[in-house]
């Protein structure tokens, strides 16, 4: 075993730092103790080496010791730090090419700590320069990621396992993986000179803030619905422009956008930390249109409609909820009213009402008089119409007249005189342009006894026909009258021939206008018993 002496000397030769004394202690441990005799006696040539050496390595500690208290003594005047830390490699091999340019920065506190490096050859002074790299002071991010424009190459930096440094541009950021307070630090080396600055980030957690939106597409007056999850912050709006209201708690409703893109923006604050949402959300405009129709002929089903859209091409064209397409064309179409249905956009809809007229609608009409003196001879009055206008403006227009099937003649205005007891049936057949045609008819009953019975009376005040009256030729008993409606309800009643009916409801309000029934019981002279039935028109006008 080699002598202590000898171990010590190869220990230090060529050591850059001086050990401490605990460097000292754990060589001692490993080999047996020697007296201090046998130290003298058998190591006389090192003796006073290694006392020297002794000296040295007690003034080496000390003057460490004092340097690690004005380190210690920096940072706390700015303020506590983790401890922690991750030292970004630098390869002393580069440090030529990394030399820091002094002119670049200002020395706002220079510190020179001397550490004296002996050995047998050299003594090494090292000084400590405080420098200002970080041009921001200790600061508090919202957030994991903090950017910066910083001086010097990032492989100077010091900082903590939880911090990752990355370039972006002319900026430097500084991402942490969860809150809280972190040191950086920034040391190079140049020759015996190591240049520092250091500044503390509290990296601040800003929540789980969640922010959903009904749509981002709004139809022309639609609300937006903005709901924010996990967040117990009351926001404040940045725009005015639209009418803001509270649903819930966590609910707001938006109003009055504007066609177009709207921008909704607002701010959360807690205090320390203030967040800002933006979003676009845009309002359709609204869809311009006009339709087309050709109107039915001779109430078939043959009218047609086309809708024109102006500015915005629909997905569907809706039309009474029942027929649909894609280029809102439609055909074969009765005549009547439809509502329309188009839709566009992101699910929008428009509604409108459209009226299919009617060309050439033929509506045959008559009434039929008794004659006074003949009561089997009746005179027929036309009344027909084409498109809500009298037949008479309409050259192209022919009727045919036919009693119980059997065609009997061809004018306007007939007069005919029955000659088979019982109900008749007469029919009007209007043709028009040979191509429309339409059927009207009456069931008039013809008796041959002696009653004589209007089948019209107009009640209207006008002196002529104001009253239904039955007549009979001679006596009769039992006699009983009765009027009633197409409903079947009782409009008038009476048990006396004399009595009249004068078109009111049981002699209250007025009966509509339109076709009654008349049921007439009784006795003749003969004790036979007598009943006719038959149908009465009213017109007031």
């Amino acid at each position: 075993m080699n002598d202590f002496d000898n171990i010590l000397k190869n220990k230090l030769e060529n050591f850059r730092e001086v050990p401490s004394a605990d460097v000292f202690n754990k060589i001692r441990k490993n080999y047996p103790k020697r007296s201090f005799i046998d130290f003298v006696k058998y190591n006389k040539y090192y003796f006073i080496a290694a006392m020297t050496a002794l000296l040295v390595t007690g003034i080496l500690i000390s003057v460490m010791k004092n340097k690690n208290e004005c380190e210690n003594s920096l940072i706390t005047n700015n303020t506590s730090h983790n401890t922690n830390t991750t030292v970004i490699s630098n390869n002393n091999n580069n440090l030529d090419n990394n030399i820091l340019d002094l002119s670049e920065f200002k020395i706002y506190n220079k510190v020179v700590i001397t550490e004296n490096v002996s050995s047998e050859n050299a003594s090494t002074e090292i000084s400590y320069e405080d420098i200002k790299i970080f041009l921001s002071g200790d600061t508090i991010i919202c957030g994991t990621k903090y950017e910066t424009s910083i001086a010097g190459a990032i492989e100077f930096y010091i900082v903590p396992e939880e911090i990752y440094i990355s370039k972006h541009n002319s900026l430097t950021a500084f991402e942490c993986q969860k809150p809280g307070k972190y040191i950086i630090k920034y040391e190079k080396r140049s020759d015996n000179t190591i240049l520092r600055d250091s500044m503390f980030v509290t990296y601040r957690s800003v929540g789980s803030l969640e922010v959903n939106v009904s749509k981002t597409m709004l139809c022309p007056g639609e609300d937006l619905i903005i709901s924010l999850k996990n967040n117990n912050l009351i926001p404040e709006w940045r725009n005015k422009e639209y009418d803001i209201s509270t649903i819930s708690s966590d609910n707001y409703k938006i109003s009055g956008l504007k066609q177009g893109m709207n921008y909704i923006v607002f701010e959360l604050s807690d205090g320390d930390c203030r967040y800002k949402y933006e979003k676009s959300v845009e309002v359709i405009n609204t869809l311009k249109y006009k339709y087309v129709s050709t109107p039915s002929i001779c109430s078939e089903s043959n009218a047609t409609l086309t809708i024109l859209s102006e500015n915005i091409v629909p997905s569907a064209y809706i039309l009474n909820n029942e027929y649909s397409n894609g280029i809102g064309v439609f055909k074969n179409l009765d005549p009547g009213i439809y509502s329309l249905s188009i839709k566009y956009g992101n699910d929008c809809r428009i509604y409108d009402t459209l009226l299919i007229r009617d060309s050439l609608n033929i509506n045959p009409y008559f009434i039929a008089e008794r004659d006074l003196l003949n009561k089997n001879k009746y005179s027929f009055r036309n009344l027909t119409k084409v498109d809500d206008k009298g037949y008479e403006r309409n050259n192209n227009i022919s009727f045919i007249w036919k009693i119980n099937g059997i065609e009997f003649l061809d004018g306007d205005n007939p007069v005919y005189e029955f000659t088979q007891d019982g109900n008749n049936t007469v029919e009007l057949i209007a043709i028009l342009d040979e191509s429309c045609q339409s059927v009207y008819s009456e069931t008039i009953y013809v008796s041959v006894s002696n009653f004589r019975i209007p089948n019209i009376f107009t009640p209207n005040g006008d002196g002529i026909g104001d009253e239904f009256r039955v007549f009979y030729d001679g006596e009769i008993k039992n006699y009983k009258l009765t009027v009633l409606s197409r409903m079947g309800e009782i409009a008038f009643e009476s048990n006396n021939i004399n009595d009249f009916w004068d078109g009111k409801i049981n002699g209250n309000d007025d009966a509509a206008e339109g076709l009654y029934y008349y049921i007439i019981r009784g006795e003749d002279s003969f004790g036979k018993i007598i009943e006719q039935k038959g149908a009465l028109q009213l017109v007031r006008h």
